[in-house]
């Protein structure tokens, strides 16, 4: 019989205080963040649940600052957080009472969150395989979670993984195709939302040679300390100065980030 060591006291120590247990298959289907919130609402919603204290219809409160000190996240995060988790139907969520509070519930469907736990599962194997054999294996700089990632094929083709660049040599096609902006890579999100509130339309296709070049300044912009709010203060400014003749391109956008943003001029620097 083998006998198996003691764990370490480091780890005893971690995962007797306050600990969340999240499902890594998760982390890789829903995104980081959302795995890490649904987990703590759960968890919320078994306190509740054991104490009887769920309201006629299975709702349970729970506070922004309650979340924040439970994960660490704040509250614009928790927001977008919330709004993903219910379109990937997995909450209800819903504000109410004097003064109001955030009530959510769990929606029960076993055969809904097994499918998640599968792709997450084969996103990770897939990425698995071309991390062992791909010949850049040295390139590539994982930095975080992989939110939304449906396909590991496409984060080692487009280079982008948790919004960081990685170098991707593609061959001169005269027929090159023409590509939508990735909707997994937090700035673009962004930028192509308000470029529909204030254009009307989806954001115009672009070159797929241009992808790397706009990783490439999201990556410089992040390394200059750029965070996310500070992106979408400037992406609205941005629009609501958008000069006549502008179609609102992020090219153009990118082109002028060294003005609002202060950072080097990306036509005079690299990536």
């Amino acid at each position: 019989m083998v006998k198996l060591k003691n764990l370490s006291p480091i780890y005893d120590l971690i995962r007797a205080d306050g600990s969340v247990v999240i499902n890594k298959n998760l982390m890789f289907s829903l995104g980081m963040n959302e795995a890490i919130i649904y987990t703590e609402l759960i968890a919320k919603y078994n306190y509740f649940n054991i104490r009887e204290s769920l309201t006629d219809d299975g709702y349970f409160f729970n506070t922004v600052d309650n979340l924040l000190l439970d994960t660490s996240l704040g509250e614009k995060v928790q927001r977008t957080v919330i709004k993903n988790l219910q379109k990937l139907k997995l909450i209800k969520y819903k504000v109410k009472g004097i003064p109001p509070k955030r009530y959510f519930k769990i929606i029960e469907n076993p055969e809904l969150l097994l499918e998640y736990i599968e792709s997450g599962r084969n996103t990770r194997e897939l990425l698995e395989k071309k991390l062992a054999t791909s010949a850049d294996i040295s390139k590539l700089r994982i930095l975080g979670g992989i939110k939304n990632a449906n396909n590991a094929e496409s984060i080692l083709t487009n280079g982008s993984v948790n919004n960081t660049k990685v170098k991707n040599t593609k061959p001169n096609n005269t027929n090159e195709r023409y590509i939508i902006l990735p909707n997994d890579v937090t700035f673009l999100k962004t930028y192509s939302f308000y470029f529909k509130r204030e254009i009307g339309k989806e954001h115009m296709k672009i070159k797929e040679s241009k992808l790397d070049e706009i990783l490439g300044w999201i990556n410089s912009l992040e390394e200059y300390g750029i965070d996310e709010e500070y992106f979408e203060e400037q992406t609205v400014l941005h629009f609501e100065n958008l000069p006549k003749g502008n179609t609102g391109n992020i090219l153009s956008f990118i082109e002028s980030s060294h003005r609002y943003f202060e950072v080097p001029n990306p036509k005079q620097s690299n990536y």
